[in-house]
């Protein structure tokens, strides 16, 4: 039996080719890149202002029982972000506290009138109804404090009349008190 043998000759570019195949080679790569420059970033505001110019909403004196009358402010929104405002009597804010359970209050809010004057006032809204004391017993801060007004943004603004009448007869003789009242927005 003759055995025969065959030689295969491959060409020598083919076994490169071949053993390139096998092994990975990075000959280039590609890369590519881009940046977003001068970004930046501002929180928004919360802000209130009023009509009062600094001055007092009451100054009454020689009240008698049945003696009533009323006052507004006009209250401006001047924040950036939506916010809540509300109505109260900061712990301490009133002082001779005598008269005050005496004095009966109601806060409505609306729009027209300012402070100074309520001509044109109409009510949307009726915040309370009660004496002063209870007030200031129970509206003691924003959390706690009365108000519907929700501005969206600024240049919104809510007209706020406190109108009180003095009861209590003789009891109330003699007495006097001091408040302020706080309005204060939270966003």
């Amino acid at each position: 039996m003759t055995h025969r043998r065959l030689l295969t000759i491959v060409p020598m570019g083919l076994l490169l080719v071949l053993a390139l195949g096998l092994i990975p080679v990075a000959l280039s790569s590609f890369s590519g890149a881009t940046s977003v420059r001068s970004n930046s970033f501002g929180a928004g505001s919360v802000g209130l202002g009023d009509d009062d110019a600094g001055a007092a909403m009451f100054s009454v004196s020689s009240l008698q029982p049945g003696s009533s009358g009323s006052q507004c402010i006009a209250v401006s929104y001047t924040g950036s972000l939506p916010a809540q405002v509300r109505l109260f009597v900061r712990s301490g804010d009133l002082t001779g506290s005598g008269p005050a359970r005496y004095l009966t209050i109601s806060v409505s809010e609306g729009s027209g009138g300012g402070f100074g004057s309520c001509t044109g006032f109409t009510a949307s809204a009726t915040d309370y109804n009660g004496t002063l004391n209870d007030f200031a017993a129970a509206a003691t801060d924003w959390g706690s404090g009365v108000g519907s007004f929700s501005p969206a943004g600024p240049g919104q603004t809510r007209v706020y009349r406190i109108a009180y009448t003095l009861t209590g007869g003789a009891a109330a003789a003699g007495l006097a008190a001091q408040v302020q009242f706080t309005w204060a927005a939270q966003g």
